[in-house]
């Protein structure tokens, strides 16, 4: 045991070092922007997607408001979820009788690579994977014998794991069951439904919500290649790095070893009640997945939104392990495999990148060094990146109190910009791109093009007062129509902006069309991504405009308030043209 607890508090020394260095992901700033900064994220009030995990967004309402984007603060829900985790890992390896077995499956549960990675970002993953654990140990214990007390901690598990990731809500269904079995001789009927009906209302909300974002197919991320070539390969591929079409093996393995156990280990202990749990929580989670496939082409989860999976199967594992030694003595030595897991996260540690997202990451070192060629210049250079690094770039610059030009997420990786964010796994630079600077995680690099934008004439100069008035449109530049095509464009703006009240929605956005209407050319910038309030802050952007044909008869750069709030603000535009 001293072992067990040893190795938690590593793990959780190890996730709390990486939660306050590890640059954010993409998931984790879009959740912010989306849901903390612009405080809507109540299911049914907030914009529609699977990824507000409800409890967390709930924390970073809580927190934002004193700490900002701190992403120690923010991250601080995931931890008290790797607490939970760790705790109840260490509670439930305590059943197991052998040794031997108890301490690898303790070491494959809480140093679990791929898994581990959740426990140190502001996703609900972690959390979740906490309070699931919690339910497991409680419900096992009612099963060795009833007390209310676990049965309301079992149900308040439930709901804190459906709450933290509506994925787990399927699930919840069998494990209410199994609680119902155990407790309906032991605890008064009256005094079950006091901690059942809100349970139950608990769960009907989420699951209707659930289904809501199922209409809209926004449920969750998914594959169509079933759940053993689909689901478990995509888990093994995430936590042991490139494909897996072996994943039949282990679950081959695992189907074999209950078997035995249930044939040649049951013993009519609690350990034999808890295989038994495990195993219907395992049948069920595949077979309804199938079902709902198959009937209403639901996707199989993927990698992480199958996460829980993996302390079901390592569970399973160890418990039929450890029910079969007594019968076959040397089968505790299999037990030796599970160690391949907290070894491949010994073999991959770091502070500086998700083992997932790691081209995602933007350290400090890299916006640091950005600021200060853009302060060596007159004005902001213009960056190309991913569009998925977008939030990202928003969100570091944020943290560090900086103010720099927002990416240009288009024609990636394209060749007319002076700075360029890469993946050098995936990407190569266009010609004429030197490295500038390597991020150190091996996923990223800064390249710099010193001749990507010439100016050849100055087109425009001018600036203008926006009276304080409620508008959608707010017209900045609409230059007249000229005859034939015309070369491309940089376009300078400098915004300051006052309102009465916080501007989450208002966009700058670049809007052309041709000649039938139809719209050639769209960029639309939300202005809250470069500040996280940008009342009073002196906002410099550049946007490149690139040529454009004769078919093209408008051509306009507009702000754009989607709520019509009111606003006033001094603009000064500076076009110039390129060669």
């Amino acid at each position: 045991m001293r072992a067990t607890i040893a190795l938690a508090v590593a793990v959780l020394v190890y996730v709390t070092i990486r939660a306050a260095w590890m640059p954010t992901v993409h998931d984790e700033a879009r959740t912010f922007q989306q849901y903390v900064q612009t405080g809507e994220f109540l299911p049914f009030a907030s914009h529609w997607d699977a990824g507000n995990h409800l409890l967390v967004t709930t924390w970073g309402n809580l927190v934002a408001p004193f700490f900002g984007p701190d992403r120690l603060a923010l991250r601080a829900i995931s931890l008290v979820g790797a607490l939970l985790y760790l705790a109840y890992a260490a509670l439930l390896t305590r059943r197991l009788m052998d040794p031997f077995v108890r301490t690898c499956t303790a070491a494959a549960l809480m140093a679990c690579p791929f898994l581990i990675d959740f426990f140190s970002l502001f996703r609900g993953y972690g959390i979740s994977l906490g309070f699931f654990l919690m339910a497991l140990y409680h419900i096992g214990s009612l099963q060795r014998g009833t007390r209310e007390r676990d049965l309301a901690l079992a149900l308040l598990a439930c709901v804190g794991m459906v709450w933290a990731n509506l994925n787990l809500l399927l699930i919840a269904g069998p494990m209410l069951a199994i609680m119902l079995h155990a407790s309906r001789s032991a605890i008064p009927k009256w005094r079950m439904l006091r901690v059942l009906i809100p349970t139950a209302a608990a769960l009907l909300f989420f699951g209707t919500y659930a289904l809501e974002l199922r209409e809209r197919g926004t449920l969750y991320y998914g594959l169509e290649t079933g759940f053993v070539r689909g689901t478990l390969a995509s888990l093994l591929t995430a936590m042991f790095g490139g494909e897996a079409p072996w994943a039949w093996v282990p679950a081959a393995s695992l189907v074999v070893f209950i078997a035995l156990a249930w044939v040649f280990g049951r013993d009519g202990t609690p350990r034999t009640a808890l295989l038994a749990a495990l195993s219907i929580l395992l049948g069920f989670e595949m077979v309804s997945r199938t079902v709902l496939h198959h009937a209403f082409g639901t996707p199989f989860p993927e990698d992480r939104t199958a996460l829980h999976l993996v302390p079901l199967m390592l569970l399973a594992f160890g418990s039929s392990l450890d029910l079969l030694k007594e019968k076959w003595h040397m089968l505790r030595w299999v037990a030796l495999f599970l160690l391949a897991l907290p070894l491949r996260t010994v073999l991959t540690a770091n502070v500086g990148t998700t083992s997932f997202w790691p081209e995602q990451a933007i350290p400090a070192e890299v916006i640091q060094h950005v600021a200060e060629l853009q302060a060596a210049h007159n004005r902001p250079l213009v960056i190309g990146a991913y569009h998925q690094m977008a939030a990202v770039w928003s969100f570091e610059q944020w943290e560090h109190d900086l103010l720099l030009n927002p990416l240009r997420p288009y024609n990636h990786p394209d060749p007319h910009v002076e700075l360029l964010l890469l993946d050098p796994l995936h990407d190569r630079p266009p010609e004429g791109f030197v490295k500038e600077l390597d991020a150190g995680t091996g996923r990223l690099e800064l390249w710099h093009h010193a001749a990507a934008i010439q100016v050849d004439s100055l087109v425009w100069d001018s600036a203008f007062h926006v009276a304080l008035g409620e508008r959608e449109f707010t017209e900045v530049w609409h230059p007249q129509r000229t005859p034939g095509p015309g070369g491309s464009h940089l376009l300078e703006v400098e915004l300051l902006i006052d309102a009465p009240h916080p501007l989450n929605e208002l966009q700058l956005v670049s809007e052309w069309r041709d000649v039938d209407g139809d719209e050639t050319f769209s960029e639309r910038i939300p202005l809250q991504v470069m500040a996280l309030d940008i009342r009073g802050r002196k906002l410099h952007l550049a946007r490149l405009w690139p040529a454009y044909s004769e078919r093209i008869t408008r051509r306009v750069l507009y702000l754009w308030s989607p709520r019509s709030e009111a606003l006033q603000a001094a603009v000064r535009l500076k076009v110039v043209a390129l060669r």
